[in-house]
């Protein structure tokens, strides 16, 4: 679809175009709707959120707890039409997903621990779209779809943050021009 190569089109240049956006007081909210349309689009999101951290270092906290909840919103509606629309929603968008190795250890993994399963798979470097599928399919609520995301991504967001944040501590603030004189004096 023409809105979803947009969309990761625009997930591709975000940091770079919108640097200047970093001394809003929206910039929270630009990274909680990157975070929103990554998890529709089952992208990986968390190079973009270390991206976000290094344009504005000092509030990675409040950048990762935003971006969480972004996330925390588009998985609630992605279950939310997977519930609606059931596996023919699945079938055109994610086709062959019914058949992967993923799908088979989600299906494993919610029976056997429930909402637990996606509070880990969230919190994991590991692709969520499965595991929420199905729990939308076993009927999991909506509330319990966005806690259960929430606290996974929280977790691995402010941990990815927080390891952003320091590691660009060690960075100077501006980096040395490039292409200057540096001959010896």
């Amino acid at each position: 679809m023409k809105v979803f190569s947009k969309v990761a089109d625009l997930l591709k240049r975000a940091p770079a175009r919108f640097s200047s956006a970093a001394g809003s007081p929206l910039f929270p909210l630009f990274g909680a709707a990157l975070a929103f349309a990554a998890t529709l689009l089952a992208v990986a999101f968390v190079p973009v959120l270390c991206g976000l951290v290094a344009l504005k270092r000092r509030h990675w906290p409040r950048t990762a707890i935003y971006c969480a909840i972004g996330s925390a919103l588009g998985a609630t509606l992605m279950a939310w039409l997977v519930a609606q629309y059931g596996t023919q929603v699945v079938a055109e968008y994610l086709p062959g997903i019914a058949r992967s190795r993923e799908w088979a250890a989600g299906l494993r993994w919610v029976e056997q621990y429930g909402f637990l399963a996606l509070v880990a798979v969230a919190g994991l470097p590991l692709s969520q779209t499965p595991v929420l599928i199905v729990c939308a399919l076993l009927g999991m609520s909506p509330a319990q779809v966005f806690a259960s995301v929430l606290i996974g991504k929280l977790a691995k967001y402010l941990v990815s943050a927080a390891s952003a944040a320091a590691a660009l501590n060690h960075l100077p603030a501006r980096p040395p021009s490039v292409g200057g004189d540096v001959s010896p004096k």
